[in-house]
This record gives structure tokens, C-alpha cells and sequence, in this order.
């Protein structure tokens, strides 16, 4: 049986379970945490899923040859746990991918580079020294030509912020053999932080819209709308991205009070679909024509909507974006502001709605597939299967030396 390392973040079941479905014939050893933890229940049915941790092992070479994987797929490669791993997958002709698991482009670079900064403190522990040995026992002699500028990498990733490190010291050891990127705009990540050429790109398509998609397309509900607003909110209370100011309570409820009362003047009521790092917020605010919705299925809350509100740019917002009358309320964020600017979507502020005395009927417009192609690829529910294609073909071919 085939066997691939997955150095991912399976305690999410939203970036996990499609590998679950398109592997079924594969072992996967999914590789995250530095030392053992609780099995998360949704992954114990599945028995040929196992987990290996990074502590476990001192040297690259001990954790690769203890599983003999075909191939070894990363979320990223930042850390140097991940840069000694990647070395030695070189060195030992095994070949590497990095899966795409998020909307990230070149604008997220661009931003962290205007707000530079460098860290205070550099800190040092017992895990520390052990990441140092792993790190540094991937290197064989074929590799010492690159020791100063891993010096380097090592002093800009412990002085300065991620990203400003990573794309300060770009080298070809730290670069996975394929990129399997979502979109076209996904590509521009990688290519302006590593400086990867884009033959070595693969677009699939986003896995995780599969299943909207195939919703959506199966549903008589789409133009069959409700009386409400569907408000897609954002936790900028308690974690507001790289571009916003941490909002207060205060902040945070007065933009819902506003969108409510917008909800109000079309005669809708207002359903709020709270980001599940707000779901232990207290106090927001209270009104008889607004209701939040915590667990409830934000598809099928989206299909019944009359519009669809957004305050910033969420991993749904493409798709509702194709299916709904759809609105932009820009609370702040340069990058947010890029992301839907790149599909035509014009931004009002609160202010602007108030001075001018907008309606949601006249702001929400549909959106057109060719203006979201950039960012969904394709809508045949199929993107899952081009990942698990992209990932054994590029294997069978790296076996025959192709």
C-alpha cells in the first residue's frame, strides 16, 4: 500500500476529512504536533490513518525511514522542523508537495512588508535545542555549500516576523518539488514569498467548495428567498487577521445594530453566522429582529437568504458570492479590501450607507463566473479528485524517473 506523510493540521475536520475520502487505499501519517496528543474522534474509525509526531524523532532520516513514505505533502514550509525534513527528502530523492490550504496571495506578503517589524525577544528552550538538531542533521556533504545562508535563514526566522524571514532568504532546499495551489490568484503566494517558477504549479481548485457546489447546484431554494439578511460575520473581537484593528465589544456591536437596521428598512430579518471564535463572546448586542446562528449549516442559511453581508473575506465567500445578491461592508483592512476588489465587489462603508442612505436592495449584486475564476478555478464539484490525481501522478512518474 502506498504511504504519504501529511504534515497538516488534522485537528480541523474542514481541511482533513476530503483526504480522509480521496486516500481511502493509502496510509497516511499525519504529522503536526511536536509530541503526542489526544486523537481527535472524528480520525479514530478510519484504520489506515496513523500519527507520528516531531519530537519523536531526532534526525529527519529517522522519522523518514521508519515510515518509507512515497511521498511527503506539507501545509507549508516555514519551520525548521519542515526545512530539515524537506532536505532530507531531497537528499534521500523523495519527492515533496505543498498543499495550498487557505486564500492567500501576494497581497498578504505585500502587507507584512509595509507593517515590518523585528521580534524583541529571541527565546530559548529544551524543544529548541532538539528542533536545532533535527534541523541540522538533514545536511550531507552535497549540502555544506548552503551552511551560511541556513546561518542566515536561522537569525532572520528568530529576529524577525515569518514571513519577512522566509522571503529575506529564499533557497532551493527550502522549496517543495510541486505546489498544489486552489486558484490562480493562490499561485502568487509562493511565487512572491519562495520565488517558485510556475511550472511547478498544479490548480485544482478548492476541495472544500466541492460539497457547496454540488449543494447549491442541487437546490431549488437559491432564488425561492426568505425574509432575511444573512450576516457572514468575522471574530474581530477576539482575533481580527493581519490588516484590522482589534475591535471592542462596543465596535462589534454597533456595526451589527447598523446591518440589522439596514435588515429592517427591506422588511428582512437579520441572521448573524457568528466565526466560532466568537461563540464564547458575551454581550453582543440584542434586538428582536436578529437572531445569531452558531452551528447551524451556513450553506443551506445562505440558500434561503435574500442577501448575503460580508464584513470580510471568509474561505465561503467566493461561492456566495456566485449564487447570491451579496454585500461588502468594508469595517477596515487593506487586504480585505484587494481580495474582493479583484472580483469586482465594490466596498461601502457604514459611513457611506449612512451618509448616502443606501439600501441592501441597491448595493447587493450577483457576482460572474468569469470575474471569480481567479479565485474558484471550476464549480464541478471535482477539485478533491484533482488533488489525489495531481499527487499520485506526479508520485508514478517520479518512480519511473519521468
Amino acid at each position: 500500500m502506498r504511504r504519504i506523510i501529511f504534515n497538516w493540521y488534522y485537528d480541523r475536520p474542514d481541511l482533513t476529512e476530503y483526504l480522509l475520502q480521496i486516500f481511502g487505499d493509502t496510509e497516511l501519517y499525519f504529522l503536526f504536533h511536536g509530541s503526542k496528543k489526544p486523537v481527535p474522534e472524528y480520525l479514530k474509525k478510519y484504520p489506515n490513518v496513523f500519527f507520528i509526531y516531531w519530537y519523536d524523532y531526532l534526525t529527519p532520516y529517522q522519522l523518514i525511514r521508519s515510515i518509507n513514505p512515497d511521498a511527503i505533502v506539507f501545509h507549508d514550509i516555514e519551520s525548521f522542523h519542515q526545512v530539515g525534513l524537506n532536505i532530507a527528502a531531497k537528499n534521500l530523492s523523495i519527492l515533496t508537495f505543498i498543499l495550498q490550504h487557505g486564500l492567500r496571495s501576494d497581497w498578504d506578503i505585500k502587507y507584512v512588508f509595509s507593517k515590518s517589524y523585528s521580534t524583541s525577544k529571541v527565546s530559548i528552550s529544551r524543544e529548541s535545542f532538539k528542533t536545532a538538531i533535527f534541523f541540522l542533521s538533514s545536511l550531507q556533504f552535497r549540502n555544506l555549500w548552503v551552511i551560511p545562508t541556513l546561518f542566515r535563514f536561522s537569525f532572520y526566522r528568530k529576529s524577525y516576523d515569518l514571513t519577512i524571514a522566509l522571503k529575506k532568504v529564499q533557497f532551493p532546499l527550502r522549496n517543495a518539488d510541486y505546489y498544489i495551489e486552489l486558484s490562480e490568484i493562490n499561485t502568487t503566494f509562493h511565487k512572491e514569498r519562495d520565488n517558485i517558477p510556475s511550472e511547478r504549479f498544479v490548480i485544482t481548485g478548492n476541495p472544500i467548495f466541492d460539497g457547496y457546489f454540488t449543494s447549491f447546484a442541487k437546490s431549488d431554494k437559491i432564488d425561492e428567498t426568505e425574509s432575511y439578511a444573512l450576516l457572514i460575520d468575522c471574530p474581530f473581537e477576539t482575533d481580527n487577521g493581519i490588516d484590522i484593528p482589534l475591535f471592542s465589544l462596543q465596535q462589534k456591536n454597533d456595526y451589527i445594530r447598523q446591518i440589522c437596521n439596514l435588515s429592517k428598512e427591506e422588511d428582512c430579518f437579520l441572521k448573524v453566522k457568528l466565526h466560532p471564535k466568537s461563540y464564547k463572546t458575551r454581550g453582543l448586542v440584542e434586538d428582536k429582529n436578529l437572531v445569531y446562528c452558531l452551528n447551524d449549516d451556513i450553506v443551506e442559511l445562505a440558500k434561503g437568504a435574500r442577501y448575503v453581508v460580508f464584513v470580510h473575506y471568509s474561505s465561503i465567500t467566493p461561492v456566495l458570492l456566485l449564487y447570491k445578491r451579496s454585500v461588502y461592508i468594508n469595517l477596515g483592512g487593506d487586504v480585505q479590501k484587494i481580495l474582493f476588489d479583484t472580483v469586482g465587489v465594490e466596498g461601502y462603508t457604514l459611513d457611506d450607507i449612512r451618509i448616502h442612505k443606501l439600501q441592501l436592495d441597491k448595493m447587493a449584486k450577483p457576482v460572474s463566473f468569469e470575474k471569480l475564476e481567479k479565485l474558484i478555478f471550476k464549480v464541478d464539484g471535482k477539485s478533491a479528485l484533482r488533488v489525489r490525481n495531481a499527487i499520485l501522478e506526479k508520485i508514478e512518474l517520479h518512480k519511473t524517473g519521468k
